[in-house]
């Protein structure tokens, strides 16, 4: 969807470059072109469109996006105070009592639909899901099996930190001997909570802590289900994350070695539990709202936008309309989509069963142009 320019150029070079581009592959130039900024991003994405013409539009029920919308609506500083000012049309007429028909009109009347594409100009991403899980464990630890998370130890931007190995080895030379915020039970449920990058844990005398992101080691992610691919240990059709776990707790001598392979280490802090019926803070600072927010690429799309998603292999029941409202370390390129899907055992299973092929608009205010990028007609991609 995006692409970045070394240098500026001229308006004139720049068109003519796009445009040679979009000839050779029999695409329409439709509009003009202007410099953008040294380092900025391009847009590359066909006009906008009414939302009513939307794929399955009728059918998603806008009720999940509309608690979410709220929330971020009512925000009165920092980012997402300025994020609701680009919908303020939008938050003026979102009451506590607007059923889903009036929200569904409310959106149609006030927002287009941008197709979002990739570099390339593959309009088909990748949805998965993630969800808040509830593992068991103490501030201290209380066994010799006990996985710890840890507190950020000190890091320097740009030089990655220990990786997960090292810290395994060696946590003083490491750094983060004495950084332990909680200790948890099951070693498989640790690493796997790093991925989902917050979570509740029950604590010894039933109390429920909260943690979230706090930072990482600088190291790249790797997906663990690619190394037991790669060893032969389970089959792309057999993957998901139940299907690791098992794995991993049926081969206790091999589980160590194979979760290294991904060197990415989350540390985490302590949320505040003002209210534990809400979701996880989010990457905007706000918490996420299941089925209604969603941790994306905030590189490529603009922080709190509204998405509409269209799964192309279940598309009857996911994802539909959900906020921009979260970010994820393996999250990246512009038609990606990891759906919060919520805090119970209902959320984790359908987060573990997403893997679909994606279609993805962005819905932004009726006459206006998404910030810091350009437009440029690209037929969209046929479903």
């Amino acid at each position: 969807m995006q692409s970045r320019r070394s240098s500026q150029g001229s308006s004139a070079a720049a068109c003519a470059s796009w445009a040679r581009r979009l000839i050779v592959s029999m695409l329409a130039w439709q509009a003009g072109c202007t410099a953008l900024p040294l380092g900025e991003t391009l847009w590359v994405s066909a006009g906008p469109r009414p939302l009513a013409t939307l794929p399955g539009w009728r059918q998603a029920s806008p009720l999940p996006l509309a608690a979410a919308l709220r929330q971020q609506c009512a925000a009165r500083h920092g980012k997402p105070a300025a994020i609701a000012n680009n919908h303020r049309q939008a938050c003026s007429r979102l009451t506590s009592d607007l059923g889903a028909g009036a929200l569904r009109a409310m959106l149609e009347r006030e927002y287009v639909a941008w197709p979002v594409v990739a570099d390339d100009g593959n309009g088909v991403g990748l949805l998965t899901g993630y969800h808040e899980p509830l593992v068991t464990g103490s501030r201290r630890r209380r066994s010799a099996n006990q996985e710890p998370l840890y507190q950020p130890p000190p890091l320097t931007p740009g030089i990655p930190g220990p990786s997960r190995a090292q810290i395994a080895a060696d946590p003083v030379a490491a750094g983060v001997a004495g950084r332990e915020l909680v200790w948890l039970d099951d070693p498989v449920e640790a690493f796997f909570l790093q991925i989902q990058g917050s979570g509740r844990i029950r604590l010894r005398d039933g109390s429920i802590m909260r943690v979230g992101y706090a930072a990482h080691n600088g190291h790249a992610y790797h997906a663990i289900g690619r190394t037991l691919i790669d060893q032969g240990a389970l089959r792309r059709d057999q993957l998901s994350a139940d299907a690791i776990k098992r794995w991993l707790r049926e081969h206790p001598q091999r589980a160590l070695a194979v979760m290294q392979t991904n060197p990415r280490v989350i540390f985490f802090r302590e949320l505040a539990q003002a209210d534990a019926s809400s979701g996880p803070i989010g990457a905007l600072g706000l918490p996420l709202t299941a089925r209604g927010s969603a941790a994306v690429d905030l590189d490529r799309l603009p922080g709190g936008a509204l998405l509409y998603g269209r799964s192309l292999d279940a598309p009857q029941t996911r994802p539909g309309l959900v906020l921009a409202q979260d970010r994820g370390s393996a999250i990246r390129g512009a038609v990606r989509v990891d759906w919060f899907t919520g805090s119970d055992e209902p959320a984790a299973r359908l987060a573990s069963s997403l893997d679909d092929r994606l279609r993805l608009w962005l819905l932004w205010p009726r006459g206006a142009q998404p910030p810091g990028r350009l437009p440029v007609a690209w037929p969209e991609p046929p479903l």
